[in-house]
């Protein structure tokens, strides 16, 4: 009787197995492709700024000869994020260039690329601006104006010396 009972028990066990077995599964398989949002400086030799002119001359100011500095395509936006970018423009003098003791010159620039266009920055606050969605991978050239907004006259009452600003340009994924 004990081993009936046994082989009742296991021919149950193999019955419901069978029972719950199918002919075709699924497997998922997924995977991430990490986002990539960068900017890129174009080198031209060992320092990635060797060979590009940052200085605005303020005397071709003055005479005339030049309103503004072009730096054209010395940086690219690369981004993946199908979401989009945002760039954001800040300067560590509120969009001035500081000169010996409390001189200075104001300015703005420009900011173009095929994705963001800022225009007229004038650096008081932050300048921000965003792509649109991407559908693919995207690598953008981009040109930068910096002009002067001092007038002639009070570019040519200030001091000599070197003039300065540093700006942060910072690409973020959006």
């Amino acid at each position: 009787m004990k081993i009936f009972k046994t082989l009742a028990a296991v021919s149950a066990l193999v019955v419901s197995a069978n029972a719950f077995a199918a002919s075709s599964g699924q497997l998922l398989i997924t995977g991430t492709v990490a986002e990539t949002t960068y900017l890129s400086l174009t080198a031209t030799g060992t320092d990635p700024l060797e060979n590009v002119d940052q200085t605005l001359n303020v005397d071709d100011i003055v005479s005339g000869a030049a309103t503004q500095l072009s730096f054209a395509n010395i940086m690219h936006e690369i981004s993946n994020s199908t979401a989009g970018y945002k760039i954001t423009l800040s300067s560590v003098n509120a969009g001035e260039l500081q000169g010996p003791g409390t001189s200075k010159v104001k300015y703005s620039l420009d900011y173009t690329s095929a994705k963001i266009g800022i225009s007229n920055c004038a650096l008081t606050a932050d300048c921000t601006a965003s792509s649109g969605a991407l559908t693919a991978k995207t690598s953008s050239a981009v040109s930068v104006n910096v002009k002067a907004t001092s007038t002639a006259s009070e570019i040519a009452a200030l001091q000599s010396g070197v003039y300065s600003d540093t700006v942060t340009v910072t690409i973020e994924a959006l």
